[in-house]
């Protein structure tokens, strides 16, 4: 068999308490209260308890530090509303203020995160007059340093690097970012624009790429240079004629030419063929074109395998 289990009685703890500072034994001896449980009573000490109604201390504590929170709270809010007024009345902003020591900077940045706890970030900028952007400026420069008065060496260097013909192929960035790398300059990029604009430096401009000829293809006699184009025409009625043509470059002479009513792709193969029957023999010129679907195409390649023509493709095989 199972044995049932013994009930358990409860006591109120105030009759407990009473039993461990007092020592009310007697009191107890009509309550039908065990003596075991009292003499365990008299020797523990009192457990904190749970219950829905409090001590009129504790309420009267409780009441006292409400108040003087709220007292603390008004007092605060006045003062609070007090000096937002004379920052209005004074005209100060931060909007057109600078702060170049890098100490202000941080002091304003740590009272802002401790302020943005209880008061959105958004407010708490619109009331100093600072922008998003400044401030998120700020948070991101706080490992190159805030200050921005740079010293003489570092001015000097930034200097250096923007001016020299080694990095004028990169931005201004990708300068600000080569010099934190190479650790000659821990500055952000508006500190950079700052000192170009303050100290007028000016870049290099040099072209990268040689200058270009300026005098054009010369050939030294007749069938030696062949230029193949062709020249969209627009009529007086709206309507367009495509004039495709094979010039010589040392007589300036058409050796043959084609007028169409569209593109055709195939023209230029057939020009090429009629301005090569009054070659010499043994003359194979160089027809210079450029690379159109008109002239690389499989008719113009049968001309150069079979050593009619040589092709020179313009900005490819020649300048």
């Amino acid at each position: 068999m199972i044995a049932s289990k013994r009930k358990q009685n409860c006591y109120d703890h105030r009759l407990r308490d009473a039993v461990f500072h007092l020592g009310q034994a007697t009191t107890t001896r009509y309550l039908d209260i065990p003596r075991s449980t009292i003499h365990g009573w008299k020797k523990a000490r009192s457990k904190p308890v749970v219950t829905l109604v409090a001590p009129n201390s504790y309420v009267e504590e409780l009441e006292r530090r409400v108040h003087v929170l709220e007292r603390r709270t008004a007092r605060l809010r006045a003062l609070l509303r007090l000096c937002i007024v004379l920052l209005r009345l004074s005209g100060f902003s931060l909007v057109s203020r600078r702060l170049p020591k890098g100490e202000d900077k941080q002091k304003l940045l740590g009272s802002l995160d401790h302020a943005s706890r209880f008061v959105r970030l958004p407010r708490l900028l619109q009331w100093i007059g600072i922008s998003s952007a400044r401030y998120y400026d700020w948070k991101n420069s706080q490992e190159c340093g805030l200050t921005d008065a740079s010293s003489s060496k570092e001015l000097s260097d930034m200097r250096l690097m923007l001016e020299s013909e080694d990095y004028r192929h990169l931005s201004i960035g990708s300068i600000v970012r080569l010099a934190y790398r190479l650790g000659k300059v821990h500055a952000c990029s508006s500190t950079w624009y700052r000192a170009i604009q303050s100290g007028n430096w000016v870049r290099s401009r040099k072209r990268i790429y040689p200058p270009k000829p300026r005098i054009g293809l010369r050939a030294t006699k007749p069938n030696e240079y062949w230029h193949v184009d062709t020249t969209l025409i627009r009529l007086v009625d709206g309507s367009r004629v495509y004039l495709q043509a094979v010039l010589d470059n040392y007589s300036r002479r058409i050796l043959a030419w084609q007028l169409s009513e569209r593109f055709d792709t195939t023209i230029t193969a057939a020009i090429l063929q009629e301005a090569a029957k009054a070659l010499p023999k043994n003359t194979v010129p160089s027809a210079v074109m450029d690379s159109g679907v008109e002239n690389v195409n499989a008719k113009v390649n049968e001309l150069v395998s079979e050593g009619t023509i040589k092709r020179l493709l313009a900005q490819v095989d020649i300048a």
